[in-house]
């Protein structure tokens, strides 16, 4: 199975997505863990790339005034990095 870009709609596959940010903004970063997520998380578009049913990379999309979006909280795994996702 290669690896696939999808919505991260699910419980689980939210999970997975906090889970590498955590990995990448905590522990690698040193973001303090309160700062990690914030109240716009649940109403956000989260999207993670996953090799099999592992998350390798992720990132979310935050909807503003109109019909304006900011990208952020873009995480990727260390032995993914460099490979263009």
């Amino acid at each position: 199975m290669p690896i696939e870009v999808v919505v991260a709609d699910t419980e689980e596959l939210r999970e997975k997505a906090h889970a590498l940010r955590h990995a990448v903004f905590v522990v690698e970063q040193g973001v303090p863990e309160a700062l990690e997520r914030d109240d716009l998380d649940p109403a956000a578009f989260h999207a993670v790339v996953l090799d099999h049913d592992r998350c390798v990379a992720t990132g979310r999309l935050v909807r503003q005034a109109g019909d304006v979006g900011r990208v952020g909280r873009m995480a990727v795994a260390a032995a993914w990095r460099r490979h263009g996702l």
